[in-house]
């Protein structure tokens, strides 16, 4: 065998590496990016679980949240309340949405846009609650206000 045999066939070993590897790296990159987007799912299902939760072990809260929500006056401390639990509530929103659009889960971007708005549609507290805070969240999700923005109006 002479020099040029012993090229050739080292390049059709090169070559396969390089397929190999491109095939190795392809498959690495889909799996960290469905381990991202569960992470990411997992992640926003804690959230909205504490919120609920906030909420559900809390009467107080939920009698303002009830009160608000049938457009009752409210007293200074549960205005207060109100808007720190619907802050909190568009502040989880708005970053699970920024996370699940910056890793490419735009389904559950758009269910991130649905579960705010079955929040909002129906309650004016939340809706007033979310023209006061809107201007805060669009630095972070910009198309997630926009969008709810164009379901108020």
């Amino acid at each position: 065998m002479d020099w040029d045999a012993l090229g050739a066939i080292g390049e059709v070993v090169g070559g396969v590496a390089v397929v190999a590897t491109i095939a190795y790296l392809a498959v690495q990159t889909r799996l960290a990016r469905i381990s991202s987007e569960a992470s990411g799912t997992l992640q926003a299902i804690e959230w909205y679980g504490r919120w609920r939760t906030t909420v559900m072990q809390n009467s107080d809260l939920a009698a303002v949240l009830a009160k608000a929500d049938t457009d009752q006056a409210l007293t200074e401390q549960e205005l207060v309340q109100l808007q720190m639990v619907y802050e909190e509530l568009f502040w989880v929103v708005a970053v699970s949405y920024a996370n699940s659009s910056r890793a490419g889960s735009f389904h559950e971007a758009e269910s991130e846009i649905d579960y705010l708005w079955e929040r909002l549609e129906g309650s004016s507290a939340a809706v007033r609650e979310w023209e006061r805070c809107r201007h805060l969240l669009a630095r972070t999700s910009p198309e997630l206000v926009a969008e709810i923005n164009r379901r108020l109006a």
